[in-house]
């Protein structure tokens, strides 16, 4: 039984619109209401501050990220598990046939030198 992931693309897909469409109605109802958004800014040093907005949204894409990386190895290694068949019904047989012809030949030049070697043996 192989592992399966435990999110699907399809579920990733879904979660990266909805984060989309949650940021696009929180941007719609702020210009409603006339408020600009007050970005809350932490310090990492003394002269760079970063809004908390950006962080989150680089978290959520980095994580996103690393989870299609994980499905996409996933599905790589099965891949890699299930080769394609190189070998078709036709072909073995047409190989059959084909060696068949060769040694149906061969049986036929050797029982010929059989007989030439008994005569040889028996007349000379």
């Amino acid at each position: 039984m192989s592992k399966k992931p435990l999110i699907t693309r399809s579920a990733l897909r879904s979660r990266k619109k909805q984060l989309s469409e949650q940021e696009e109605s929180l941007l719609f109802d702020a210009e409603n209401q006339g408020e600009e958004r007050s970005q809350k800014t932490f310090r990492i040093s003394r002269k760079q501050s970063v809004p908390t907005q950006k962080i989150t949204d680089k978290q959520a894409k980095k994580e996103l990220a690393q989870a299609e990386k994980q499905i996409d190895n996933f599905y790589r290694k099965e891949k890699k598990k299930t080769k394609p068949l190189k070998k078709s019904r036709s072909l073995e047989n047409q190989r059959s046939r084909d060696l068949n012809g060769f040694l149906t030949g061969a049986i036929i030049v050797v029982s010929l030198l059989i007989v030439v070697v008994m005569l040889a043996t028996f007349f000379l």
